[in-house]
């Protein structure tokens, strides 16, 4: 049995610039295949973000909800070049699919370290990877366990604070199975 609470990433009208932080270590494939829970959760969150928008009768445009996702293992690194709209879902959930099987450690801070560097970059157009000033920014952490690299706790959790103060975050744990 599992705890779901809503994660409330907003509504219609507002930006919101979302990363996705999925876990590819080797404990989320065979013989648990928790990487396949991944996908079934993207593709039920743009669903759901595309309903709610419809039943709400907000406006969502091309760039409403823009997705960036990021991968980790042993190391990090982007899965999607440049941000993905809520309307290019289907290359969105491509993207993830497309990905290597998993593999490696879990070194979850280099994720979050990844992210910090793009966030404190300017605004430029080699830089496809910061979000918008004016959007609502959250990261959505898809993991089942704790990091066995990187530092752990004492490393990640400034990061995770420096993410939430200086360039306002919101940071959404989602574990899967037991840790």
């Amino acid at each position: 049995p599992g705890v779901v609470d809503d994660i409330d990433i907003g509504s219609g009208g507002e930006d919101h610039d979302i990363y996705l932080v999925i876990d590819k270590s080797g404990s989320m494939g065979a013989p648990r295949n928790r990487y396949l829970l991944v996908r079934t959760f993207l593709t039920n969150l743009i669903r759901g973000l595309q309903r709610a928008a419809d039943d709400d009768n907000k406006p969502v445009t091309d760039t409403t909800y823009r997705f960036h996702v990021v991968g980790f293992s042993s190391q990090a690194g982007w899965y999607t070049t440049g941000w993905q709209s809520l309307n290019m879902s289907v290359s969105l959930i491509d993207s993830i699919n497309k990905a290597s099987q998993p593999h490696g450690g879990t070194n979850y801070t280099a994720a979050f370290r990844l992210i910090q560097t793009q966030l404190s970059l300017e605004i430029t157009k080699a830089n496809p990877y910061r979000p918008r000033e004016s959007a609502k920014k959250a990261i959505l952490f898809i993991s089942d366990g704790l990091s066995m690299s990187g530092g752990g706790s004492d490393v990640y959790n400034p990061i995770i604070r420096d993410l939430q103060s200086t360039y306002d975050c919101t940071v959404y744990p989602i574990l899967l199975g037991k840790t």
